[in-house]
């Protein structure tokens, strides 16, 4: 089943015959590394070079827009942009760990924090949500011992300049 069809709610585990023990182990995915890291034979002395890696591409589309609201722009792309249906915590408990993350101002001409959007070519989420989403995300992944490695893509470098600016100045 596709990560974007999955059930975050449901319990999740994954049967591994490849952990140094004689037969089969029982995790679950929200902390898959640290049980690795635990139990597996030479897992702490391994460079990220050497692992493999569940990650999800433009991790955010789940938050673009339709309906109401939606520019017809939006509309007829959002079937062809959209690549993820869960959120970012929810992806994170199904096991992925590198995340691609996309940002942009709404307008060129836009100067405040609420003019960021998450975007994957021309279709792009509602304003007033970057922040919170990736608040709520930090705040859980703060918690645990998992390694996440996160890509952020800016359309242009004011775009950088701008989350800084906000993240610095309040």
């Amino acid at each position: 089943m596709p990560l974007s069809q999955t059930d975050p709610s449901a319990p999740t585990h994954i049967i591994s015959g490849i952990t140094g023990q004689a037969g089969p182990v029982t995790y679950t995915t929200e902390s898959w590394m640290g049980y690795f890291a635990n139990h597996q034979l030479d897992f702490k002395n391994k460079r990220l070079l050497d692992l493999t890696i569940p990650g999800s591409h433009d991790t955010a589309t789940y938050t673009m827009q339709s309906g109401a609201g939606a520019s017809m722009l939006a509309a007829v792309a959002r079937p062809f942009t959209v690549t993820q249906t869960c959120s970012l915590t929810d992806q994170f408990k199904l096991g992925v760990r590198y995340f691609d993350i996309r940002i942009k101002r709404a307008s060129s001409s836009a100067e405040d924090a609420e003019s960021l959007v998450f975007f994957h070519g021309a279709a792009t989420s509602a304003r007033n949500i970057v922040f919170p989403e990736l608040k709520g995300f930090f705040d859980h992944i703060r918690t645990t011992k998992e390694i996440v490695i996160l890509k952020f893509h800016f359309n242009k470098p004011a775009d950088f300049k701008l989350l800084i600016l906000v993240k610095y100045s309040g």
